[in-house]
């Protein structure tokens, strides 16, 4: 909760009259660390399947890279002996916004209410695991981060991204 907080994920706000929202859960999972300590983690999820097309999303895809592309490099990498790096951004779709508005609701144990107002629920800021859209969201920002930063989109994948300056 306290990372959702901190990206600012959500504004608690009463829920407008004939909107629905989107329901959630809780997703348990038990890590192990390198020197094999085991570390407990929660997260609150979306249901998407509680979404409703046209009103708490409009489309739901993330494109890939073709495996072509993927092996292509790999290749190069091995012929040129060149480093190959893999990333994972943390709470990745925490920073995306998201398109239009989506109500969800208070997650169990963190439930807040506000005197004779309602039920409260959030409003979502940003993309949350779980929701249909929350992967395109998450790719259209890095996309449009690294295109706006020197990057340009490959003619034969739009998928693989790479520095104008390599593109010759």
């Amino acid at each position: 909760m306290s990372t959702l907080e901190e990206n600012k994920t959500f504004t608690l706000t009463t829920l407008p009259e004939g909107r629905e929202s989107v329901r959630g859960r809780w997703v348990y999972t038990v890590k192990e660390g390198f020197n094999g300590d085991e570390t407990y983690k929660a997260r609150y999820v979306a249901k998407g399947y509680s979404q409703v097309k046209g009103v708490d999303y409009n489309e739901a895809y993330a494109p890939t890279a073709s495996l072509t592309s993927v092996r292509y490099f790999m290749q190069l990498a091995a012929q040129y002996d060149l480093v190959l790096h893999q990333m994972d951004v943390k709470t990745a779709y925490l920073h995306a916004p998201i398109e239009c508005d989506i109500y969800m609701e208070q997650p169990e144990g963190f439930e807040v209410s506000h005197g004779c107002e309602g039920k409260l629920v959030y409003k979502l800021n940003k993309s949350l695991c779980g929701l249909k859209q929350s992967g395109k969201n998450w790719n259209k920002m890095l996309n449009d981060y690294l295109l706006t930063n020197g990057y340009e989109s490959n003619p034969v994948d739009p998928c693989v991204i790479q520095n104008s300056l390599l593109m010759g």
